[in-house]
């Protein structure tokens, strides 16, 4: 059985190797906005097996970690794994992976910024729990859409309720 977390507390132009990263440091510094950019946590590494997740433990924790330091804004970028994937997935079970992926993060306070990064073979998500992430959730949307279009952002249950999400077929797993 196997839980693993990791983070990475990136920097504007120095961390090369995130391009999510990267690409939110870029976007607060252009908006005027680059304060923003000292609150940025990159979930690197998130990967749960199996027989935990039927036990929770993948949601439990990020849930802890949301609640003790819920000043921060959390990014994370998941996608297929080849502890989980032994073989090459099909296109099919893959974007029933990413909607598996959308609905766990959503119930947990992120919502996807792929629009924003535009990964193929992965997705990015933002949690908004507070007012930074909500500002940069923004910047954003104003971005992609421009300030008049953006559109109502909706996310699933609360962070802090008793999300309901069934994990058994969920792979949590993110790279950075």
């Amino acid at each position: 059985m196997e839980l693993s977390i990791k983070f990475r507390i990136p920097k504007y132009g120095s961390d090369l190797n995130s391009f999510l990263a990267n690409d939110i440091l870029s976007l607060v510094e252009d908006s005027g906005r680059p304060e923003l950019g000292n609150f940025v946590v990159e979930i690197t590494d998130l990967f749960v097996s199996r027989p935990l997740r039927r036990k929770r433990l993948g949601t439990q924790l990020i849930k802890t970690i949301m609640r003790e330091y819920p000043e921060h804004i959390y990014l994370i970028a998941g996608s297929i794994s080849k502890k989980e994937f032994k073989i090459e997935p099909t296109a099919k079970v893959i974007k029933k992976h990413f909607a598996k992926l959308d609905k766990f993060f959503g119930s947990l306070g992120f919502v996807s910024i792929n629009d924003f990064v535009q990964y193929e073979n992965k997705r990015a998500y933002l949690f908004i729990g507070d007012h930074k992430g909500k500002t940069v959730n923004k910047l954003i949307q104003n971005r992609i859409y421009g300030e008049k279009n953006i559109p109502t952002v909706e996310t699933g249950n609360d962070l802090f309720s008793d999300a309901s999400f069934e994990q058994d077929e969920l792979l949590l797993n993110a790279e950075g």
